[in-house]
């Protein structure tokens, strides 16, 4: 319950809304070794922001993965938030396996 509810205080101080919201229900089937790339379970490949890298270097292939809409950052335009990290980072999509 303790895990649900910094949850939806992390969403909640994300400058997201959730008319932004992409997609929330996936979770990492593989990833670069440093973190530059993440591949979800659906095959969908995301680069992530080199500046976000130390923090997804980490990531586990399980965690679950929730996808939002992030204008803030044009070059990285999607916002990827790893649920039990309970970190955000900038993305784009750059294909499917």
């Amino acid at each position: 319950m303790l895990r649900n509810v910094a949850l939806l205080v992390l969403f909640f101080c994300l400058p997201v809304f959730a008319s932004n919201k992409v997609d929330y229900n996936h979770w990492i089937s593989d990833k670069s070794e440093h973190g530059a790339l993440i591949v979800l379970e659906d095959g969908t490949v995301w680069a992530v922001d080199p500046v976000d890298r130390i923090k997804t270097s980490i990531w586990l292939t399980v965690d679950h993965i929730a996808l939002f809409k992030s204008p803030s950052t044009p070059k990285y335009p999607v916002l990827m938030v790893d649920e039990r990290e309970e970190e955000r980072v900038h993305v784009k999509y750059i294909g499917a396996i």
